[in-house]
């Protein structure tokens, strides 16, 4: 029958464990039973009353079976070493209950081999009261069409994975250092660094040693100086205050009040809800989550996965490539900050000054007046009175000529002036122009001893010693 393929796999798993029999009764079966009332226990516990899908259900099923075949095989063992009593109370030792196994208590042989026949009636009798109690439990969990092996579920391994908060080892740890944390490649200080672990974050121990540990964390492995990290409690005490212990819903789930499926329904959640995991208050069958900030909830655990959510190491590539990202961006920063600084100091801040007159005719005048119109006719007064203090600093210099009429008409310089556009804007002359020509021979100078300008549009300003803009003209020197 497909039942008894199944129940021979279990209990051939079971017999190449005998030895872990008593540590299977610890996790398994609440300290208040004894082995004989292991059946009652594994149903008290509520492991039949998980499921939320048909996949969950299997999976549990297989784990009611592990702890039964287990006990089973813990109780039939119980019977072979004492004699016919089913039950061990708190107080038993475990040592002499393995020690007897091996045939090593301290007994007589001879007073073993005179109780040995009185006592195999009993051994027989109890077995078989045992193997009629479980098959009854195991025919309950399975059903006819059911063929898929023990061997290949996580069962096994979840049923010694079950919360017990003595024996619960953190496999964690987080550096102890205010900078970083060197991973090398060898256990040895003169090692080559692999990478770095900040503060704050943490790495999973492969191989703890004396004084170093190998680790793993992110895309480093390599090893760590043990009095440079935090580990066991410490280490999960830090974990949980940097709340790095996370679990998220693979399925839609129940958050219970207690952990039972018959206690208050806190919310239903939806798959992929995530929360704080409290390991501390978890048990075999439910995981313990912050349901509010006052609250703890409790999920089913085959409805849950685990998660650490902390900072991972760097390898010595990504903190070198960093250094030179780094080294680019201030280098940058640096090269717009003095380019700024030039461009600042570039530009000029001119008030208004006075000097000394210069005296001009009334035909100089209208003249300069005419060059002020043909240029800066739309601009404001202060523009006009710059192009005319343009025209007189470029007379009083001396290279253009000596009179207004010799710089404006000098080869090259003011276009308009050769192609006969000046003489067109006399009729254009505003009294803005004339007051600018007349102001600036009466030595008002709003431009200092700027010589040249051009539409700020057009200017070349990175090749200027120094410039100013005013209204759509720039003002330079060269």
């Amino acid at each position: 029958m497909k039942l008894n393929v199944k129940v021979t796999k279990i209990m051939a798993l079971s017999v190449s464990i005998c030895t872990l029999t008593a540590i299977c009764v610890h996790y398994t079966v609440p300290k208040n039973y004894g082995l004989n009332q292991a059946v009652e226990a594994a149903e008290e516990q509520d492991v039949m009353a998980w499921n939320v899908t048909e996949e969950e259900d299997e999976k549990n099923k297989a784990v009611q079976l592990c702890a039964l075949t287990f006990t089973k095989q813990s109780q039939i063992s119980s019977i072979g070493v004492q004699g016919g009593i089913i039950g061990l109370s708190d107080n038993d030792n475990i040592t002499e209950l393995m020690s007897a196994k091996t045939g090593m208590v301290s007994k007589n042989t001879e007073e073993l081999q005179i109780e040995e026949s009185d006592k195999e009636m009993s051994k027989t009798q109890a077995a078989a009261t045992i193997e009629e109690q479980t098959d009854g439990k195991l025919n309950h969990l399975l059903d006819s069409a059911d063929t898929e092996s023990l061997a290949d579920t996580s069962a096994y391994v979840l049923l010694f994975s079950l919360s017990d908060k003595a024996g619960f080892v953190f496999d964690k740890v987080f550096p102890n250092v205010n900078v970083a944390l060197n991973i090398r490649a060898e256990a040895s200080s003169d090692s080559e660094i692999v990478g770095k672990l900040y503060p704050n974050g943490y790495a999973t121990i492969l191989e703890r040693g004396e004084e170093w540990t190998k680790i793993s964390s992110g895309d480093v492995t390599g090893y760590a100086f043990n009095e440079l990290l935090y580990f066991d409690d410490e280490a999960y005490d830090i974990a949980q205050d940097l709340d790095a212990l996370k679990v998220t819903t693979n399925v839609k789930a129940k958050v219970y009040a207690e952990p039972s499926k018959e206690s208050e329904i806190l919310k239903s959640t939806k798959k992929g809800t995530e929360f704080t995991y409290l390991k501390d208050y978890s048990t075999g069958a439910f995981v313990a989550v912050q349901y509010t900030d006052d609250t703890i909830g409790y999920i089913v655990r085959t409805s849950v996965d685990e998660e650490f959510k902390a900072d991972t190491a760097v390898t010595m590539a990504q903190i070198k490539a960093e250094e030179a990202k780094l080294a680019a961006e201030q280098a940058a920063k640096k090269a717009a900050e003095a380019k700024g600084a030039l461009e600042k100091a570039k530009k000029s801040t001119i008030g208004t000054t006075t000097r000394a007159a210069v005296s001009l005719t009334d035909d100089e005048l209208m003249l300069l007046a005419t060059v002020v119109a043909m240029e800066a006719v739309g601009e404001s007064y202060e523009g006009q009175l710059a192009v005319a203090n343009v025209v007189i600093n470029r007379m009083l210099d001396g290279y253009w000529g000596d009179t207004i009429s010799d710089v404006v008409y000098a080869p090259g310089q003011f276009s308009g002036a050769n192609s006969g556009r000046v003489e067109k804007f006399r009729s254009r002359v505003t009294e803005s122009c004339k007051k600018a020509a007349v102001q600036a021979a009466a030595g008002v100078n709003n431009i200092g001893n700027y010589m040249y300008f051009c539409m700020n549009s057009i200017a070349n300003k990175s090749s200027y010693k120094s410039y100013y803009i005013l209204g759509a003209h720039c003002f330079y020197s060269r």
